[in-house]
């Protein structure tokens, strides 16, 4: 498996309704339920900004981009194994990460979010809707 060095995946209210494809991607769900259940994670970092989830630190190359596509979340890959440049993908578009594409990158970030609604209105109802939601699981 090829990893990368930082990967970012900021997941909307779009993504609640795929948690269970979400868990199967993720090379370690276990982590994320680990957070959801209030206990220390391994890798991943949970925040959250303006009512919307992110994930930080998700192992596997590609992991944050193939997530993003399935929950119509927006990912960003930095440092892959593979030498490439990285990534971001808003769900729908990929682009290689590279300088010449900072301002493209820049853009599909502002079209995800004003087409992806946040999970909620505030980041404490986010944290506490994921977290339900993930204890199901």
């Amino acid at each position: 498996m090829n990893y990368t060095a930082h990967s970012a995946l900021i997941l909307g209210k779009p993504a609640l309704k795929r948690l269970g494809a979400l868990l199967k991607l993720m090379t370690d769900p276990e982590d994320l339920l680990r957070w959801a259940r209030g206990e220390p994670t391994e890798h991943l970092l949970v925040s959250f900004h303006q009512g919307y989830a992110v994930l930080e630190n998700l192992p596997a190359e590609g992991e944050a981009t193939e997530i993003a596509r399935l929950t119509h979340g927006f990912a960003l890959e930095i440092g892959p194994d593979s030498g490439g440049p990285g990534w971001v993908c808003n769900g729908k578009k990929t682009l290689p990460l590279d300088p010449f594409n900072l301002h493209k990158a820049a853009k599909l970030l502002e079209q995800w979010e004003k087409n992806t609604p946040p999970i909620a209105s505030s980041n404490k109802e986010a944290e506490k809707t994921l977290r339900k939601l993930l204890a199901d699981k």
